[in-house]
């Protein structure tokens, strides 16, 4: 009776890796398919940055007023696809340039550290390497905001202008405050290399109140499933990992060598982070110590390009005008 329990035991376990090998190999197939076909779209521009290669998508007018870098936020390898519906208006005058991180959308991934300064670097030398020549408009969104903050204060003759939405607050932490920021386990980034995460992410990302179509409910229907499967994509990638472990490093580096200057900035604040600072509210000694910066309050999503693209579409050309 143990013999013919054990042998339907070992079946079962069989069956169960052969169908999960089936379906990460059919998964891996499938977002192999979808970057390619963002490639033949036109979407893909891979430019070397030393062992590895980033994508920069250009859109937007051939020798626009201002030339805008949108820095995605954690996981958004969509970007370029989910971030039109609030820049569309401000493409007609401007030129715009979606640089994925590596491991993110089209790029290519890295096992370095990703690190404030790290990643910085690598967004100027993939510019560099495409033929952009500053000064940058920089565009930030929640994670992205860390990476602004650092590249404008660090560099500011190549910045005219910053514009963050709702970026991760920048403040000063203990040494071990937050830590393996760890929101999603090592597992599930494990899981992401073989596409074996992508229902999950599109179940927790959906927003319920979403109209027809979801999150994505603003990018046409022929790239929704693919929005989802770069998000997946990103997840399984070592730098989005990694971006995870450091998320307490680099607010803190960030903090510590944050120079105040008069570059125009606006901090757009969709959500409320609930963080005290001293007694005050989170984002005033974060704008202080940027210098020049505005908050502008737009409630909503925490992905508020998605939720209110006419409104932050509005604050960006306002913002372009002044600048101008």
């Amino acid at each position: 009776m143990k013999k013919i329990i054990g042998r339907v035991t070992g079946v079962i376990l069989a069956g169960i890796v052969l169908f999960i090998t089936i379906f990460a190999s059919y998964q891996h197939l499938k977002m192999y398919g979808e970057a390619k076909q963002l490639r033949e779209e036109g979407y893909g521009n891979l430019v070397s940055v030393g062992d590895y290669s980033l994508n920069v998508y250009k859109c937007g007018k051939e020798h626009g007023d201002h030339r805008i870098v949108c820095l995605a936020g954690f996981l958004d390898g969509e970007a370029f696809l989910g971030w039109r519906g609030m820049t569309k208006e401000v493409e007609k005058n401007n030129e715009l340039y979606f640089v994925d991180r590596a491991g993110y959308g089209l790029s290519e991934d890295t096992k370095n550290d990703m690190t404030v300064e790290y990643v910085v670097e690598d967004y100027r030398k993939a510019l560099k390497k495409a033929g952009v020549q500053a000064p940058y408009v920089l565009v930030g969104h929640s994670l992205g905001g860390i990476y602004s903050a650092y590249w404008e204060s660090h560099y500011p003759n190549e910045i005219e202008g910053v514009v963050i939405l709702d970026g991760v607050p920048i403040y000063p932490i203990e040494k071990d405050q937050y830590g393996d920021w760890d929101f999603f386990p090592d597992w599930m980034h494990t899981a992401g290399k073989f596409g074996l995460i992508r229902a999950f992410i599109k179940t927790v990302c959906n927003e319920d109140d979403a109209e027809d179509g979801g999150t994505f409910a603003l990018i046409d229907e022929g790239h929704r499933e693919i929005a989802w499967g770069m998000i997946a994509k990103s997840m399984g990638s070592n730098a989005c990992n990694s971006e995870e472990k450091l998320f307490g490093d680099n607010i803190r580096k960030t903090w510590d060598t944050l120079e105040k200057n008069d570059i125009p900035k606006i901090y757009v604040a969709a959500t409320t982070y609930d963080i005290d600072y001293e007694g005050s509210d989170i984002y005033t000694p974060f704008m202080d110590k940027l210098g020049n910066c505005q908050k502008i309050d737009c409630p909503g999503w925490h992905e508020i390009y998605l939720d209110k693209p006419k409104e932050c579409s509005d604050i960006l050309m306002n913002f372009m005008d002044q600048i101008q």
